[in-house]
């Protein structure tokens, strides 16, 4: 017997919804603590509102690049690095909160 593993969906996906793009220019600049890529000069959010910061400029230029490819419509699923990036900096933080909190107690 065999059984195939599906990725995971997400609500939105279920419901066909995926942002429309609404950015024409990206970019990568310098920020505090590494480099993040600007759509329309507006930094990229995780999905949790934080700012998508990385510690290389190469790291940066591909998720930029992954956002330049993106056509009329964006799908996470083409853009490994962005999730990844997502996923460290939003779990990082939460990890770095709870440190302190634990630490203040």
């Amino acid at each position: 017997m065999t059984y195939k593993a599906e990725a995971p969906t997400r609500k939105s996906d279920q419901l066909g919804f995926r942002p429309k793009r609404f950015w024409k220019t990206v970019a990568v600049s310098e920020s505090d603590g590494g480099f993040d890529v600007r759509l329309d000069g507006r930094g990229v959010k995780t999905p949790q509102g934080r700012a998508l910061v990385v510690p290389t400029k190469a790291l940066a230029e591909h998720i930029a690049a992954e956002w330049q490819a993106v056509g009329e419509h964006v799908n996470y699923e083409d853009m490994p690095l962005t999730r990844l990036g997502f996923a460290a900096v939003d779990r990082m933080n939460d990890v770095v909160e709870e440190t302190v909190v634990e630490v203040l107690r």
